[in-house]
């Protein structure tokens, strides 16, 4: 079981991952699900040990892994761009992590023949990685994360450079891999399709805090915060009060049994809002969008925000016709009032140049200095004088080709020059 508890990591006066409370039980598949730079990336880093936490713990069963070096945590990483080596076939790609922990070959050959049976790659053992698609590309990846059986397997966007049909295919797939095969999962995800498909959890980040944990149904159905509903679709929200178990307001009484009296948010998504004559909202339509099974309308309201309505058939209102509008009371969540947030420093250069530049050895045993960036050794690289050099004011900094953290936040700074 991993438990992270009041985890906190910082770069300079940015606090990326905020008192992060979360645990993921054996077998379980858990998925942190939020916008680019809330800090997902940063998170599952820190668990894997390549990001040193400020404060907090990261636990397995019990045992604080403070120290414990990524490569023996005993933890698989895959990464969002995969990292293969383009100059070695499928097999050799699946096997290095096994051979750089010094297993006999015959076990080698073993687990990557059984890795690669349960991602579906039987037989492309010689296949070179330029001649697969995305999809068998990304099951490689996934192969190479297997072949060590971790305890626990991490993936970062693991579907996210895939197009839309594939990805949809491959994430049936994922779950039934992870149930078939028991693995305990943290992955993370900005796509709400993949976190709902595959996850048993799914935990909700903003600006590196949690802010909503539960199962897929629930965290749809019952969004606990605005930020939660507004990123989950519920894109109209209005002021309500309640008294005495109703919420009421401009789109009419609103059940809220069990609410206590006072002002509250409400939030609806686009399909709870319909047309109807006589209606408690009225406007003039200000887009029209089509959206594969419906038309989404994007209504200014008399003396109020504008609302989005999803509408179906043959006769939609067009762009600058007047329509009325009801939402479906039962469609209603009930939010908390808003808290404005309180905005934080921005980071200035010197905190910047604060990230750690040291390379950290990935759990398969490859190093973050190259992998990423690009597979040929620094040696054999042009040391000419470059259209870089030659345009530009000489500089103390490292060149721009040296990779940059993973952290999508710090992908413009050069990271330093390689070991």
């Amino acid at each position: 079981m991993l438990a992270v508890e009041g985890l906190t990591v910082r770069y300079g006066d940015t606090v990326a991952v905020d008192r992060v409370d979360l645990s993921v039980e054996d077998g379980e598949s858990v998925c942190v699900l939020g916008p680019s730079g809330c800090g997902k990336t940063t998170l599952l880093r820190a668990v894997a040990g390549l990001v040193t936490p400020d404060s907090g713990r990261v636990r397995w069963d019990r045992e604080d892994l403070a120290g414990v070096p990524p490569h023996r945590r005993g933890f698989g990483l895959m990464f969002q761009d995969h990292a293969l080596f383009p100059h070695k076939d499928v097999l050799a790609n699946v096997a290095f992590g096994l051979r750089m922990q010094r297993l006999p070959a015959r076990e080698i050959a073993l687990r990557s023949a059984e890795a690669l049976a349960m991602v579906g790659l039987g037989g492309y053992e010689h296949r070179r990685v330029g001649e697969l698609s995305g999809g068998e590309r990304q099951r490689v990846a996934l192969a190479r994360s297997l072949a060590p059986r971790p305890r626990l397997l991490m993936l970062d966007e693991p579907l996210g450079s895939l197009d839309r049909v594939l990805r949809e295919r491959l994430t049936v797939e994922l779950r039934e891999l992870f149930v078939r095969a028991g693995l305990t999962v943290l992955f993370v995800t900005h796509d709400q399709d993949e976190a709902f498909a595959v996850a048993d959890r799914v935990a909700i980040l903003r600006d590196g805090r949690v802010e909503q944990v539960g199962r897929p149904e629930e965290v749809w159905h019952r969004p606990a915060t605005e930020f939660a509903a507004r990123f989950l679709g519920y894109t109209n929200v209005t002021d309500a009060t309640v008294r005495a178990g109703t919420a009421t307001g401009a789109w009419g009484p609103v059940p809220a049994a069990h609410v206590p009296d006072g002002p509250v948010r409400l939030a609806a998504r686009a399909r709870a809002v319909r047309l109807s004559p006589g209606g408690p909202l009225s406007g003039v339509v200000e887009s029209r969008t089509f959206r594969r099974d419906h038309f989404l309308l994007r209504v200014k309201v008399v003396d109020g925000a504008p609302v989005e309505a999803a509408v179906t058939g043959a006769d939609v209102p067009e762009i600058g016709d007047a329509v009325t509008l009801a939402v479906d009371p039962g469609a209603v969540v009930v939010l908390p009032p808003q808290v404005p947030p309180t905005p934080g420093p921005i980071p200035g250069r010197d905190d910047l140049h604060r990230i750690s530049t040291t390379p950290a050895r990935l759990l398969d045993g490859q190093s973050l200095s190259s992998s990423w960036c690009n597979t040929r050794p620094h040696s054999a690289r042009p040391r000419g004088p470059s259209s870089w050099s030659r345009t530009r004011r000489p500089s103390p900094r490292p060149s721009p080709r040296a990779c940059a953290p993973r952290d999508s936040r710090w992908r413009s700074l050069p990271t330093g020059p390689r070991p």
